[in-house]
């Protein structure tokens, strides 16, 4: 990376919809070398686009955060993966603590928060599940999809 990756990072942070031929133009390049050094950080994984959703106008009510025990250390990487396939699950971090996953999933109604544990407690190697708090979102609050690199699924261990 260099000082015309970083002014091109720069440039998409404050408007991130903008069209090659814009950053071309107001960062002092061509359009060509904005559209090659974007697709080269995109490969790099140095940036990520993603889309922004309000979770509360495609008709979610809530967020609900589930506390997992599993069985075995040994199977927490399965678990997790397994858990993050569940429709509505937005994030699944390995915690320290009581419980070994903090899992948060977007609801509709009450129903709904029962129905996702529900599935939950179908994946193989979880001891315990909890509904650990439920919170309704701020009116500015947004949820990421896809969901953001922070619910540990992207990293790789040896």
């Amino acid at each position: 990376m260099d000082d015309i990756d970083v002014r091109i990072i720069e440039f998409l942070t404050h408007d991130s919809r903008a069209s090659f031929r814009k950053i071309a133009k107001e960062t002092g390049l061509s359009t060509d070398t904005v559209m090659r050094r974007f697709q080269k950080l995109e490969e790099n994984e140095v940036i990520q686009p993603i889309i922004t959703v309000d979770p509360t106008k495609l008709g979610y009510e809530a967020f609900v955060f589930y506390g997992l025990k599993v069985a075995s250390q040994g199977g927490l990487r399965q678990v997790t993966e397994k858990v993050a396939e569940i429709p509505d699950i937005t994030a699944v971090m390995e915690t320290t603590g009581e419980y070994d996953l903090t899992v948060i999933g977007v609801v509709r109604n009450i129903k709904h928060i029962f129905q996702i544990g529900e599935e939950i407690a179908k994946v193989q190697g979880i001891r315990k599940i909890i509904i650990d708090r439920i919170s309704l979102p701020p009116a500015s609050v947004t949820a990421r999809y896809p969901p953001a690199p922070w619910h540990n699924l992207h990293i790789k261990t040896p």
